[in-house]
């Protein structure tokens, strides 16, 4: 089983894009501006290129806004 996969997700003209995710969760922007949350709780940071943030276990989603490319880091997915 690998370690971590890795989401793209593109966000494009302020749709929001819902991704679950299961556990810890790393998201990096690389490009644009864009508004994460997550499900658990109504924190919500911007994210700009080279800005990340940690998505504790508790939260089972989050919801980007905005317009931008973002990476995220989830725990590896049994094949």
């Amino acid at each position: 089983m690998p370690d971590f996969a890795l989401l793209h997700v593109r966000v494009i003209d302020d749709a929001p894009v819902d991704v679950p995710i299961a556990g810890v969760a790393i998201a990096l922007a690389t490009r644009g501006s864009v508004e994460i949350s997550g499900g658990a709780s109504e924190e919500r940071a911007l994210l700009t290129p080279g800005h990340a943030v940690l998505a504790t276990p508790d939260e089972r989603m989050l919801r980007l806004r905005g317009s931008g490319e973002v990476f995220i880091a989830v725990p590896g997915i049994a094949s």
